[in-house]
């Protein structure tokens, strides 16, 4: 019989066992192996051989080619679907970033309004009162700066120069004064009927605290009673009060000052004076300077610069410098913030007290870590090889070694609890200080 149409197709190849095993979907590739079967039967002409095969390899690059389409289209289709994603993405991405973008400049067009409001309202006040000077003003804003910091900005810093704006540091305390004998509740005492006699009201004193060099720490209990004392005039008939020769310190901004020439000599007035008129500092403004590391450590026959350290007491002249640099003996030099490092003990080199405070009963070199001189008289200072460090207990390295892994380590542990150190600038005025 002849082949009609096909089901009988199928139904003969899978009985000839062209198509094994039966049932299975028809595709060129089999169609091929049947016809290549079909080649191995008795009896078939050459001619009709060669016209099968002919068909069967066809029926292979059509099953290719087919194949080919296919996943063509299919990664085309992974394609197009991908980039539609992309460009959904990029669409609402780009809307996001616009629509915060434009929160903002709302937030900094606001902040700047209001600057200059309080600028505007500050230069009236500073025109009509006579005893108020720009620098006053500077005050007022620098305080209203540390009582309401910018958004965002980590509590813990918020906190510490909320405490920082409420202490002020008393000078010229010694003990020929009546209170230069007292104890801290007994200064504290003192320091409120100092306060009451000059007129603070009921503005009081938290504590008054012995400082180093003759000093005593005043931290008042409100930002009404530390804006009552930052008051020139308040603040000299409080001194007034206390004694004679009492002054309050200004507030220090360190700054460290690499590779400066050193030629400078920071114990020379002219020096200073130079500094000063080639990067327009006011003098007043510069309280300190001094050489990182002493003299007598230089390697003085080929060192030719060294870090200098300058300590200012106006923060926006610390902060332009950090910023900017600093020319020094005609030189560009760069300006990093101080950062808060581990207290040691120049006595005995342990950590966390100062040599006043030290109960050791022998003094300790830094340097070879010798006992019975102090580091500055140690006679190995030069011979490296006999170097050693008190903190590691090992060779090397000096106590006072930077590389030192203890004070590395210490360094570390003071970062985590020291929030500030992580600031490039001294938090003022200007939001960008606080980040």
């Amino acid at each position: 019989e002849e082949i009609q149409d096909t089901t009988e197709a199928r139904r003969c190849l899978e009985k000839l066992e062209l198509i094994v095993p039966p049932g299975q979907t028809m595709t060129h590739d089999l169609l091929s192996t049947a016809l290549h079967h079909i080649l191995a039967v008795k009896g078939v002409p050459k001619q009709a051989k060669n016209a099968i095969r002919s068909v069967a390899f066809l029926l292979e690059e059509m099953e290719e080619n087919t194949l080919h389409e296919t996943v063509r289209e299919s990664v085309t289709s992974q394609l197009n679907d991908m980039c539609t994603d992309l460009q959904d993405f990029v669409a609402d991405t780009t809307k996001r970033i616009d629509d915060h973008l434009s929160d903002k400049m709302k937030e900094l067009t606001e902040a700047t309004k209001t600057m200059i409001d309080t600028a505007t309202a500050t230069s009236t006040n500073v025109a009509s009162s006579g005893g108020t000077t720009v620098s006053d003003a500077f005050a007022l804003n620098y305080k209203q700066a540390l009582m309401h910091p910018p958004p965002n900005i980590d509590p813990r810093i918020a906190a510490k120069e909320g405490i920082r704006l409420c202490q002020f540091m008393l000078e010229g305390v010694t003990r020929d004064l009546k209170i230069g004998k007292m104890n801290a509740i007994e200064a504290k005492k003192t320091v409120n009927e100092a306060l009451t006699t000059a007129g603070a009201g009921g503005h009081k004193a938290r504590s008054a605290l012995w400082q180093n060099k003759a000093g005593l720490l005043v931290e008042m209990e409100t930002d009404a009673g530390a804006a009552w004392l930052m008051d020139p005039a308040n603040a000299k008939a409080f001194s007034t009060e206390l004694g004679t020769g009492l002054s309050f310190k200004k507030r220090p901004y360190n700054v460290i000052v690499f590779n400066v020439p050193t030629g400078i000599d920071p114990t020379n007035p002219d020096h200073l004076k130079e500094i000063c008129e080639t990067n327009d500092i006011d003098e007043d403004s510069v309280s300190a300077i001094r050489w990182v590391k002493p003299t007598d450590r230089w390697d003085k026959e080929s060192q030719s610069t060294a870090h200098m350290i300058i300590t200012f007491t106006d923060v926006n002249i610390a902060n332009r410098s950090i910023i900017a640099g600093l020319i020094i003996c005609h030189r560009k030099v760069w300006v990093a913030k101080c950062k808060k490092e581990p207290v040691r003990c120049m006595k005995c080199h342990g950590w966390n007290h100062v040599t006043w405070e030290c109960v050791a009963n022998t003094d300790t070199c830094g340097t070879c870590a010798g006992k019975g001189h102090w580091t500055k008289d140690c006679p190995d200072k030069k011979n490296k090889n006999k170097w050693r460090c008190v903190s590691c207990n090992t060779g090397g390295h000096a106590s006072w070694s930077r590389e030192c892994p203890v004070f590395l380590w210490k360094c570390k542990e003071l970062d985590k609890r020291t929030p500030e150190n992580h600031l490039p600038f001294f938090p003022a005025t200007e939001p960008w200080t606080w980040s």
